[in-house]
């Protein structure tokens, strides 16, 4: 009799193991699920649309581009109300209107105007180039560091790429190195930062560090019809 309860206390012990082990099993594998979950989400949730951080911005906008070339700062102020642009390098008391392609300096004191045949490399920077930014969002492997400041990286040479299809340019690289934008933004984007210098390398050949700082305003609410007046003799519709 004593054996035989000795004989069913072990095959209950076994069993009662058995059911332990899954037990625990199965409350592992519903934590680790929970925070695979979890992290999916968070992970989701710090995905932001940066397309969509840019959608209204088209052709009517103003930017103050700050561009750091090693130790020297230019700061070049640019305006479009979608026909004219205009361009104030350094707060200089001399400006310059961009109109059906030609090019025109505008003293800012007397209102005295004319054209510009030579090439000023302030002006259509590539860099600062929003429709080019736009273009290359599509690379983006972007994470949002807080409500106001999303963090975009993008390989190198997906940028390159883009480069070249935008402006028509045949630039090679097949490096792993990456390029990062900082946009800080409310309802849109109103600020871009970026190290342009391993991409300036390719691009220029040049070992310089160049950064950009852009800020973006005045969205939508630019016009500048009432020049068309003011330089009636100069600029014809």
């Amino acid at each position: 009799m004593d054996e035989d309860r000795k004989e069913w206390s072990n095959k209950e012990i076994i069993k009662l193991s058995v059911i332990i082990i899954v037990m625990l099993a199965m409350f592992l594998f519903s934590v680790f699920s929970k925070n695979d979950n979890l992290n999916i989400f968070k992970k989701n949730n710090n995905n932001v649309d940066v397309v969509s951080l840019f959608e209204p911005i088209k052709d009517n906008y103003e930017l103050v581009i700050n561009k750091i070339v090693d130790d020297n700062t230019e700061k070049i102020d640019y305006i479009s109300d979608g026909t004219l642009k205009l361009y104030n390098l350094n707060d200089e008391e001399k400006g310059y209107l961009i109109y059906k392609e030609k090019t025109y300096s505008v003293e800012l004191k007397d209102f005295k105007i004319k054209e510009v045949k030579k090439e000023l490399d302030f002006i259509n920077d590539n860099y600062a180039n929003i429709d080019f930014i736009k273009s290359i969002l599509i690379y983006c492997n972007s994470e949002k560091e807080n409500n106001k400041k999303v963090i975009c990286s993008m390989e190198l040479s997906n940028f390159i790429n883009g480069y070249n299809n935008y402006f028509q340019t045949n630039y090679v690289y097949d490096g792993e190195e990456v390029i990062t934008f900082e946009f800080q933004h409310g309802s849109i984007v109103n600020t871009i930062i970026v190290d342009y210098s391993k991409a300036n390398k390719i691009i220029n050949n040049s070992d310089s560090n160049i950064e950009y700082n852009i800020k973006i305003k005045k969205v939508n609410s630019n016009d500048y019809s009432s020049l068309f007046e003011i330089f009636k003799d100069t600029l014809k519709k």
